[in-house]
């Protein structure tokens, strides 16, 4: 790989782990992981959590990228539990390859949901669905999953271990509510964040490459039609052939509640898509947007204001990579 303008950090104290202690890193298939993974040291395990619904050239960015680094990423599924009905905690996972992961069709995802309404009937209890405050689709599909990895090459949550995180600089808050759930036995390092690296270095980074992530990071990053995602990159993503709408509304009708009370729902934003993008060209044209009787004058309303953010680049900010995504699950689950 180039690295022109980041030889410094290669040696950097932030990007080598202590030595004898085990270290691994979380690696989403983002510009900004692929940077951590392209500069840690390579007594760092790399790790990568499918969750089956990733954006293909996600996984071709994975690919193309152990390639570049002459590493290898180990790719992780989480497996449903063995006994319909039993405790979350139950659950499997697989070690695959880019070429058996699951590509697109909501099985894992769909299988966690179903495999946590098992075990809750058995309380008499109804089922769960993820919202902002228990991405249980995080805690599972990715944290925990890694976790059980890990747990089975010999580390264990009471064992020394660093765990390493893809955040920059520029998020401090992310990094101080990580930071805070460290324990004794295991520490979080952000070794983006400690070496001053922003947003803006991770593209210039990726400009100097022979490759890229080719997606539009805010509109098709992490899964596809994510709940946390901006309401109008979901309306838009909504409408490629590589979302599947059908397979998302199929979802949020059997699980009630999916995405939380101030979610609209995937129907919904699937069916203001015409809409959103006849206000957005009027907005580029300088007129009015005109309510066409499609949505309540209410809603219209919201749009407009929602798509007039989205027009001056003020989109919803998410992180699928929820830092408390597991205690919150546990609460919930």
């Amino acid at each position: 790989m180039n690295f022109t303008g980041f030889e410094h950090f290669i040696a950097n104290g932030p990007f080598n782990p202590p030595v004898g202690i085990p270290a691994f890193a979380g690696i989403s298939g983002g510009r900004t992981s692929g940077v951590m993974a392209a500069l840690l040291d390579e007594r760092v395990h790399l790790c990568f959590e499918n969750t089956g619904r990733e954006h293909s050239k996600t996984l071709e960015f994975l690919r193309r990228l152990e390639d570049a680094i002459k590493r290898p990423i180990t790719w992780l599924e989480w497996r449903p539990p063995a006994r319909k009905g039993a405790p979350p905690r139950e659950f499997g996972f697989e070690v695959v390859t880019y070429e058996t992961a699951v590509k697109s069709s909501g099985a894992l995802f769909d299988g966690l949901l179903q495999a946590l309404a098992e075990h809750r009937a058995t309380k008499d209890m109804g089922p769960i669905v993820p919202w902002p405050r228990s991405r249980i689709c995080t805690a599972y599909l990715k944290h925990r999953t890694q976790q059980k990895y890990m747990e089975s090459i010999g580390v264990g949550n009471d064992t020394d271990h660093e765990e390493y995180v893809g955040l920059r600089a520029d998020e401090p808050g992310r990094v101080f509510r990580l930071k805070s759930r460290e324990t004794q036995a295991r520490s979080y390092c952000t070794p983006l964040a400690d070496a001053n690296i922003t947003k803006g270095m991770v593209n210039t980074f990726w400009k100097q490459q022979a490759f890229d992530l080719e997606i539009e990071h805010d509109r098709q990053g992490n899964c596809g039609a994510c709940f946390l995602k901006d309401h109008g990159d979901i309306s838009r993503v909504l409408g490629e052939d590589e979302t599947d709408a059908a397979w998302w509304i199929d979802l949020e009708q059997r699980y009630p509640g999916f995405g939380g009370q101030n979610f609209p729902g995937y129907a919904q934003l699937y069916k203001e898509r015409p809409v959103r993008l006849a206000i957005e060209a009027a907005l580029k044209a300088g007129t009015v947007p005109v309510d066409d009787g499609t949505l309540t004058p209410k809603r219209f309303k919201l749009v407009v204001r929602n798509e007039k953010r989205y027009a001056d680049g003020e989109r919803a900010a998410f992180s699928c990579a929820c830092e408390g995504s597991i205690e919150l699950a546990d609460e919930a689950v």
